[in-house]
């Protein structure tokens, strides 16, 4: 019983992790669009 719990454990954290590194790269890719935005709006005012 304790093996199945273990296992459950580490699926579970396994797929938390794989969520957190979606959300990070999705994170960083709309924090790199409105940074480029950012920057040819910057430029487009100098």
């Amino acid at each position: 019983m304790k093996k199945i719990a273990i296992t459950c454990a580490l699926l579970s954290s396994l797929v938390a992790s794989s969520v957190w590194a979606d959300a990070a790269s999705d994170l960083k890719s709309r924090l790199d669009k409105v940074s480029s935005f950012h920057a040819s709006f910057t430029q487009k005012s100098d």
